[in-house]
């Protein structure tokens, strides 16, 4: 590169840090992970009711997709969340595909998960 028209070359300068000068990360706090992974073990439980309501029954998947190409919001909604427990969902669809995320029902809970089930 030439800048004035001098030849300019590019030099990395790499700076040795002593022990004591080395950035010092806050101690890890890992209560809030811990909680939120316990209340992930929840948001699976459903997830796995709610996939094995889907596969066991041939006429719940058949309402489902129903509902979701006619565009039917409230009764997917409904009928995914017959096999929920402890979490509420939240849908979007496609004429291809479902895409389900569940969130905790109790206030203040972490995590969420997103299921997505495609159909062609």
């Amino acid at each position: 590169m030439v800048m004035n028209g001098n030849p300019t070359y590019w030099t990395p300068v790499f700076r040795q840090q002593s022990p004591d000068q080395q950035y010092q990360y806050p101690e890890v706090q890992p209560q809030a992970f811990q909680t939120s992974s316990s209340q992930m073990t929840r948001l699976i439980k459903d997830a796995d009711r709610l996939t094995t309501a889907i596969t066991d029954s041939e006429s719940h998947a058949r309402a489902i997709m129903g509902a979701a190409q006619r565009n039917d919001h409230e009764t997917v909604v409904s009928l995914l969340g017959q096999s929920l427990e402890s979490s509420v969902c939240s849908v979007k669809y496609t004429p291809t595909e479902l895409e389900v995320q569940l969130n905790a029902k109790e206030e203040g809970e972490r995590g969420r998960l997103t299921l997505q089930y495609i159909w062609e």
